[in-house]
């Protein structure tokens, strides 16, 4: 492993999924890039670093659903406020469970277990074992570089995903405010607040964490 102070790519692929896949390595560490949108590391750990900062005190410790991979950054920060957490994460492009599991260690975390699948598919069909009322955190974050899946954004997808919750549980959902995403960000808050009766919001550099209460 280098420790340059120049980024170098380790590793650039295109997935039929995500499109172009870049891998870089700056001081010692990892970030991943997925249509030039980092998915891990600097921002983002900013972004989940004060997420998770954010969460209320699960006792003893959560089960956690995650839906998206990326580098694992919020995974590690989960770990670190909660060794013993529980926690699964569904990821539908292959390559990049490989790249998590290769660049960023994730093999090495207890209690991890990642699915290669489709979130929508997931929580619609109960595949890998996930049982209504199981979970405490569920955090939504699948978009594809810039780009939300049409169906994250639905009712009938949001109502499933409250299902899943225990009653203390919390349901986040990582919303991206470039300009497309100002212009729906609004009107999803608005559709969130007809399903749950407490919803708290978070801006983080060019992000929005909406956290939703049971």
């Amino acid at each position: 492993m280098s420790f340059s102070l120049i980024a170098r790519v380790v590793h650039r692929l295109i997935s039929p999924v995500s499109g172009e896949i870049i891998v870089k390595e700056q001081l010692g560490r990892h970030v991943l890039y997925v249509q030039g949108i980092p998915q891990s590391g600097g921002i983002v750990r900013e972004i989940w670093n004060k997420g998770v900062k954010a969460l209320p005190e699960f006792e003893p410790v959560p089960n956690v659903l995650l839906l998206g991979l990326g580098g694992g950054s919020v995974i590690r920060l989960l770990k670190k406020r909660w060794p013993k957490a529980k926690i699964l994460a569904v990821e539908i492009d292959s390559h990049v469970v490989v790249i998590a599991r290769t660049y960023f260690g994730l093999d090495n975390l207890p209690g991890l277990k990642i699915a290669t699948n489709d979130a929508f598919e997931v929580i619609n069909e109960r595949k890998e074992g996930i049982e209504d009322s199981n979970f405490d955190l569920v955090i939504v974050d699948i978009y594809l570089g810039k780009e939300l899946p049409g169906f994250a954004e639905r009712e009938d997808f949001i109502f499933q995903l409250k299902r899943l919750l225990t009653p203390r549980g919390v349901l986040v959902f990582n919303h991206l405010l470039d300009e497309a995403g100002k212009k729906t960000v609004d009107q999803f808050v608005a559709t969130l607040k007809r399903i749950f009766p407490r919803i708290k919001t978070l801006h983080v550099g060019s992000n929005q964490l909406i956290f939703n209460y049971q």
